[in-house]
């Protein structure tokens, strides 16, 4: 008798203690304006090296309820860690107001561009005196969107900052005068390029 007497106590206690079932992400999709401004950069290039063939890569990406992107995952990427920051870089639409997951599989297309080394050596970027005096060094990662009639590029980023503006900026403005060697199977998609820039003091 007892135990029937706690009987739904102990129901109502084992109800509470069971994990509900979790709810499911709410659906995300990548804003494809933003991801047209932008599009996917390829990593640093090696010299020699082959130029990126045509590829698809999956991409997983949390969103917040701003539609801002909180972490990303890559599978299937020549270049994951450049393909992971170009999706950080992109703006997303979830279903309601409470973010949710942004899951997709992205074509990269081919590389038609290589950087010209004549020009980037006769342009290298300058040490700002500021950054000079003061012991400032750093690494500045740019984001460059190459144009095939072999100009510089049509679009310049910082694809990761060195943590000093005065870098960044300088490495900005050479890399404004550096221009690319392009074929005739160029695309108006053509992906960017990053392109690390190493500010050393000796």
């Amino acid at each position: 008798m007892q135990l029937l007497r706690h009987a739904p106590v102990a129901a109502l206690l084992l109800a509470c203690l069971t994990p509900l079932p979790a709810m499911a992400a709410a659906q995300c999709h990548v804003d494809p304006e933003s991801q047209q401004v932008l599009p996917a950069l390829v990593g640093r290039t090696t010299y020699p090296h082959a130029a990126q063939q045509a590829h698809d890569v999956s991409l997983r990406v949390v969103v917040d309820a701003q539609g801002n992107p909180i972490e990303a995952s890559v599978d299937g990427a020549t270049s994951t860690d450049a393909t992971r920051r170009s999706a950080m870089r992109w703006k997303y639409r979830c279903d309601g107001d409470q973010g949710g997951i942004a899951e997709w599989v992205l074509h990269q297309p081919a590389q038609h561009c290589k950087m010209n080394l004549t020009v980037k050596g006769f342009n290298p970027p300058r040490y700002p005196p500021e950054a000079f005096k003061a012991g400032t060094e750093g690494d500045v990662l740019l984001g460059l969107y190459p144009q095939g009639d072999g100009l510089v590029a049509r679009h310049v980023i910082i694809a990761q900052s060195s943590g000093s503006t005065v870098l960044d900026e300088a490495a900005m403005t050479a890399a404004r005068r550096w221009s690319f060697d392009c074929d005739a199977g160029m695309e108006d998609a053509e992906p960017g390029q990053e392109v690390p820039v190493n500010f050393r003091l000796n």
